[in-house]
């Protein structure tokens, strides 16, 4: 077990529950500390502070108007915390730096793909 002093604090938003409980479970067995949630009500910023979180996951559904408008609150409370968008969108590759996002994991990912984004950012 890492020790807690290091271990390095995700925040996952995703829409559907059970993807975002993978997602926490996956990371957790690489060493990180997981704080994962599908409802939009939450406080986003709120649970950044709460949590310490060095990095933030988060589901951009459809438009991405939600996660776009929590990346720019991030970024501009907390402008070096990583922020990468979570998407099947067909053009998330081409939208998500205009929307803010330092990085984007496209759905359906597998679990190299999801360690390695993670890991370029938690190094």
């Amino acid at each position: 077990m890492i020790p807690a002093l290091i271990m390095k604090t995700i925040l996952i938003y995703d829409a559907d529950e059970d993807l975002a409980d993978i997602m926490c479970m996956a990371l957790e067995l690489e060493g990180y500390r997981t704080y994962g949630f599908n409802d939009a009500k939450e406080d986003c910023l709120g649970l950044i502070n709460y949590t310490g979180a060095q990095l933030v996951l988060l589901d951009f559904i459809y438009a991405g108007e939600l996660t776009t408008k929590w990346c720019h609150a991030i970024k501009c409370c907390h402008p070096q915390l990583p922020v990468i968008a979570l998407s099947c969108n067909f053009n998330i590759d081409e939208v998500y730096a205009q929307c803010g996002f330092d990085d984007r994991i496209r759905k359906p990912f597998d679990l190299e793909n999801l360690y390695g984004t993670v890991g370029k950012y938690l190094r």
